[in-house]
């Protein structure tokens, strides 16, 4: 729990900002402005139920936000969707336009001033929250984040250099669960850099539709690394013993029928379930483990042909306009 320490108080929602290292959002060229991070929590994490709730009900004072300041502004390190929910009900026409009018209608009976001091808790530092917002969001207390979005998360523990094993220490985490992370936060990002067809980059370059567990789960089985030519390396890479291009064929085929749903957890519930769908790869999506080499996610990432991040649009055809970006 929250250092009993920590100051306690209320603040106007005009102070604080959004987190654009929220694990929620998805892979960006660059950290999403505050109303793009609004647009995508309209449009992928049901702010606007959340939003109906606080019309309703008024905004409970026992669900203090949790805020940090940092660069001289207020930053939500716990509580994005409530604090995107109380602002569009003050300022609806901060919504994507496709919920604009769904936002101006909640609108109309909401008394603005009760936005203007809302309970917070400030946390000293960011790392400070870190085991309560993994208590929070790993668990079943409130709606958990998908496994893209934990790995993002343990990615960021071990991103300021700390060994793994310190890591783990620290926030009193098993190592071997930050590793696992670490592995599936590779292997989605390796799949984000794919050269995929539309239709498929957006389900997998969006974390709350695309099935990483899935993907995981052949890369965590022996035979399934075996076939691909790939190890899973103590610091959280992915290690190649095959050339890179041979890889990626099985890897596209892999990640393609992951997107579509050809490829799912229920029909691969064991080694032979692997084994047989794996097998059953046409030669030009089957990696030729003769043909040797060596790569890891890193090289991956920076040696992959240049792909271009494409816009995210939402199932009503709205659309977050990102810069392209070489990768």
């Amino acid at each position: 729990m929250a250092n009993t320490t920590w100051k306690t108080t209320q603040k106007s929602i005009g102070v604080m900002f959004l987190d654009p290292n929220n694990p929620r959002i998805p892979p960006t060229p660059q950290p999403l402005t505050e109303p793009e991070l609004i647009a995508e929590l309209v449009l992928h994490d049901d702010v606007h139920q959340l939003a109906s709730n606080i019309q309703a009900s008024g905004y409970f004072p026992t669900e203090p936000l949790m805020i940090v300041r940092e660069d001289g502004q207020f930053r939500v390190a716990e509580g994005n969707r409530r604090l995107a929910a109380c602002k569009l009900l003050v300022n609806p026409d901060l919504a994507p336009e496709s919920y604009k009018s769904k936002f101006r209608h909640l609108s109309t009976t909401v008394e603005a001033h009760q936005f203007s001091r809302i309970p917070v808790v400030i946390a000293p530092n960011r790392e400070s929250t870190i085991p309560i917002i993994i208590a929070r969001h790993t668990s079943s207390q409130i709606q958990r984040w998908e496994p893209a979005m934990q790995a993002n998360f343990y990615q960021k523990l071990v991103s300021t250099g700390l060994p793994i094993e310190e890591v783990a220490k620290k926030f009193n985490l098993p190592a071997s669960k930050i590793k696992e992370a670490l592995h599936s936060y590779n292997l989605y990002q390796m799949a984000c850099r794919l050269d995929l067809d539309d239709k498929a980059a957006e389900v997998v370059r969006n974390p709350r539709t695309f099935s990483l567990t899935t993907l995981s789960r052949i890369f965590e089985s022996t035979i399934g690394r075996s076939i691909l030519g790939v190890e899973l390396a103590d610091d959280g890479k992915i290690v190649g013993k095959i050339s890179q291009d041979e890889f990626k064929k099985g890897f596209r085929k892999l990640v393609n029928d992951v997107a579509s749903g050809k490829a799912d957890s229920r029909k691969l519930n064991s080694p032979a379930d692997i084994k047989g769908y794996l097998d059953s790869f046409v030669p030009t999506d089957k990696p030729d483990l003769s043909k040797k080499g060596s790569f890891d996610s890193d090289s991956f990432l920076t040696t992959t042909a240049s792909t271009r991040l494409q816009h995210r649009r939402s199932p009503r055809g709205s659309k977050l306009a990102l810069e392209s970006v070489e990768v």
